[in-house]
């Protein structure tokens, strides 16, 4: 892992792109909008013409999501080249498809696991399949065996709102993977669902009370992965205290590319930037809509160095 990282340091690459390869799942969470979209694949001709974009346009690091990424027939060719490239490579999945993952050894750096609840009866009820934790957590049985760094992911939600603590404390201890939180959202574009679901409901003391518990828990030793920045920043903005946040870099740090091959800024902004094979700079003019963690800790990573490297204790997991 520590090779792809050296080599974008060495080459100035510093952003970040998150690819949608396909709309199709095998889940139907209560909080996501993906499986009532139509059914859409990257094309594969146009995800390798993307990979050269994404060199040309600086881009370190390449989280390929989905829907499943897993279900996405030519995710193998695609990680695998970004990996020749030199690009860090993460797989976003809900790891129901262990018997998949041995496909991208060798040209995955990380793979995170949805994981929504230390309980199984409650994940399964939210992720519409039963038996996606036991699957989940053979999967991260199997990236271990591989080799593969791994790690859980969540919003907060009902499930964990009031026990971040016995959430952190089994994956940590009992599964044996660091953990990371991403902000509640309603609003991403086409991504999110507005119906009633695991976060909708929450407060804003809620949010902002869960992630001070992150904090906290982060800095007495758990293995959280979220930045220190990226933490105390979701705290204010669930405070409505904006100013006290860094500004977004969507369409400047972060981007995000869709299902026919099309860079965005993000997922609500429908601009197109990659007309003409280089990508055009959006400017979010201070946009605080939303908060979604993909595009939010990229960007305050980056406007916030050298003090985001502080906080980052837990990637020595990921580069040892």
């Amino acid at each position: 892992m520590l090779r792809p990282l050296l080599k974008c340091a060495l080459e100035r690459r510093w952003k970040t792109a998150i690819l949608s390869v396909t709309s199709a799942c095998n889940c139907r969470c209560s909080m996501c909008n993906i499986p009532n979209l139509p059914p859409r694949h990257l094309p594969l001709d146009v995800g390798l013409e993307i990979l050269h974009q994404c060199v040309r346009n600086k881009v370190a690091f390449l989280s390929i999501t989905g829907g499943e990424p897993f279900l996405y027939p030519h995710l193998t060719a695609l990680a695998k080249r970004a990996h020749e490239l030199g690009i860090f490579v993460h797989i976003a999945t809900n790891g129901t498809l262990p018997e998949k993952i041995g496909e991208v050894k060798g040209y995955v750096d990380a793979i995170g696991f949805s994981i929504d609840s230390q309980l199984g009866a409650e994940h399964d009820c939210n992720r519409g399949h039963p038996g996606a934790f036991e699957k989940c957590l053979k999967s991260v049985e199997v990236c271990r065996r591989m080799g593969i760094k791994s790690f859980a992911n969540a919003p907060p939600n009902r499930y964990i709102i009031q026990k971040i603590e016995g959430y952190v404390g089994f994956l940590n201890s009992e599964v044996g993977i660091p953990v990371g939180f991403c902000f509640p959202e309603t609003n991403g574009g086409d991504y999110f669902s507005k119906c009633e679901s695991i976060i909708s409901g929450l407060t804003r003391k809620q949010i902002a009370d869960f992630f001070s518990a992150a904090l906290r828990l982060k800095r007495s030793g758990s293995d959280i992965v979220n930045s220190d920045v990226f933490l105390k920043e979701a705290v204010e903005y669930a405070r409505g205290n904006f100013q006290r946040v860094s500004r977004c870099g969507s369409g400047r740090v972060v981007y995000w590319i869709d299902w026919s091959g099309l860079v965005h800024p993000c997922f609500n902004k429908g601009t197109v930037l990659n007309q003409n094979g280089k990508w055009e700079k959006h400017d979010p003019m201070d946009c605080n809509e939303c908060f979604i963690q993909c595009f939010r800790e990229p960007s305050s990573f980056i406007y916030n160095l050298p003090h985001s490297l502080g906080g980052l204790k837990t990637w020595k997991y990921f580069i040892s």
